[in-house]
């Protein structure tokens, strides 16, 4: 009797051990909290355990048909229905994982079409920044992308973001990461009128702040748990995505283009930023007015809109 018992018990013990070892692989794949795997794992083992009593007890008492013995089939049920679900999950997971994949291949593609100029966009970063390197990838993403906005040249003349730049390669905090958002001012001036182009001022300053948040407001990613930033940025969750940020420079320009005027655009830098009058001298002037044909596909300064 104690073979059999034994044999049985040892059957049980490997299938929870295996289907156990699953909910736990499965579960840190996917970064399920420890509350989540020890419910998963406590419904498996109280499952397994039943049909090891109900096996052991009908064996005992001889009889197999007894009470004890009924519920077998139902709880094996139960035990076929659950590992079906784990492989639902798995599979569900999976594609979402996929889907997720597909989305940041998709942000990554659109940002390396943004910087197609990178060894020229990142020059006057290292130059002026000697921390530069040092930063996170998606800060320097970021940074990359202002530069992209205001011209190689143009971003030279922004000494207070430069010196916040500095200020947080040396120390890097986050009050001092949210100092150097305070200095990404981007303002176009549209046929002789000032608007600052707040959308794209926001998604620079997500995607230096918290990738997460950026990857969500550009349809690359799920609403991240912390909607802090997203407060801060005014966004409407109301909203579809690509719509949740005001974008009054192109709300301005979709006005000009359906009365069929010409659109004229310059980089407009704030007088706050810019440098000293003798080291301007030095630079292009980037108000100098360049006529710049808008199409959808185009940002404010001729670049990929984002």
């Amino acid at each position: 009797m104690l073979s059999i018992i034994s044999q049985s018990q040892y059957q049980q013990l490997a299938v929870a051990t295996g289907v156990g070892s699953v909910i736990l692989y499965l579960g840190k794949k996917n970064k399920q909290s420890t509350e989540q795997i020890k419910k998963r794992l406590r419904l498996c083992l109280t499952a397994f355990g039943f049909t090891s009593v109900a096996a052991c007890a009908s064996y005992a008492m001889g009889s197999p048909n007894g009470v004890i013995a009924h519920f077998v089939p139902v709880i094996k049920t139960w035990q076929d229905k659950y590992l079906v679900d784990i492989k639902q999950d798995t599979e569900i997971i999976k594609k979402q994982n996929d889907e997720t994949n597909a989305k940041l291949d998709k942000v990554n593609a659109m940002l390396a079409q943004l910087l197609v100029n990178r060894p020229e966009l990142e020059k006057p970063l290292v130059d002026q920044i000697k921390g530069f390197k040092t930063l996170p990838e998606h800060q320097q993403n970021a940074l990359l992308l202002f530069t992209s906005k205001v011209g190689a040249k143009g971003v030279a003349r922004y000494k207070g973001l430069i010196k916040a730049v500095n200020t947080y390669a040396d120390n890097q905090t986050a009050e001092n990461a949210k100092a150097v958002t305070e200095h990404i001012n981007y303002i176009v001036r549209v046929n002789g009128k000032d608007i600052e182009d707040t959308k794209t001022k926001n998604l620079i300053i997500s995607l230096f702040l918290d990738p997460a948040t950026f990857d969500y407001l550009v349809g690359a990613g799920a609403l991240p748990q912390d909607q802090s930033l997203l407060t801060q940025l005014g966004v409407d969750l109301t909203k579809p995505t690509g719509e949740q940020l005001a974008d009054p420079l192109r709300d301005l320009i979709k006005q000009l283009t359906a009365q069929g005027k010409p659109i004229a655009q310059q980089v407009v830098i704030p007088s706050s930023e810019s440098l000293p009058e003798a080291q301007a001298d030095a630079v292009v002037q980037p108000q100098t007015p360049k006529k710049i044909h808008h199409s959808p596909s185009q940002g404010a300064g001729g670049h990929p809109a984002i």
